[in-house]
């Protein structure tokens, strides 16, 4: 398999990182999934790291992973929202949800917290994947 880092669409991954950065801030609100959250790992509001540095961390890995989307977007020849889709739900479900499934198995976390914490990436990344097929 050849990589052309040529064939991202860039402004489509900037576009998805936009995107992904608005659902995490809206996902962890404590009106959607944030007191479920923190109620489910014990953890205050005041412990939780957010800011610039918690922002900067998001970021970039919300950019390696569009990035990763339209490399395979393009690899596969995925195009539209149907396939972008498709490709992105594949990878938020078989590689990073049952990554965390895996964690939370062994550390005997809560079926709630692995949908709340899991939910996220799985949620941004079909999405990133609608994106980068229609944009892409």
């Amino acid at each position: 398999m050849t990589i052309d880092l040529g064939a991202i669409n860039y402004p489509a991954v900037i576009v998805s990182v936009i995107v992904m950065q608005i659902i995490g801030t809206l996902w962890y609100m404590p009106f959607v999934f944030g007191k479920a959250r923190m109620a489910a790992t014990g953890v205050a509001a005041e412990k939780i790291r957010g800011g610039l540095v918690g922002y900067q961390g998001t970021i970039l890995a919300s950019l390696i992973a569009a990035c990763v989307i339209a490399i395979l977007a393009d690899a596969t020849g995925a195009k539209g929202f149907a396939d972008g889709l498709m490709l992105g739900l594949l990878v938020g479900i078989g590689l990073v949800f049952t990554a965390f499934a895996g964690n939370y198995v062994s550390e005997s976390k809560s079926l709630k917290l692995l949908l709340i914490n899991a939910g996220y990436p799985v949620t941004g990344l079909a999405v990133t994947g609608v994106i980068i097929g229609v944009l892409g």
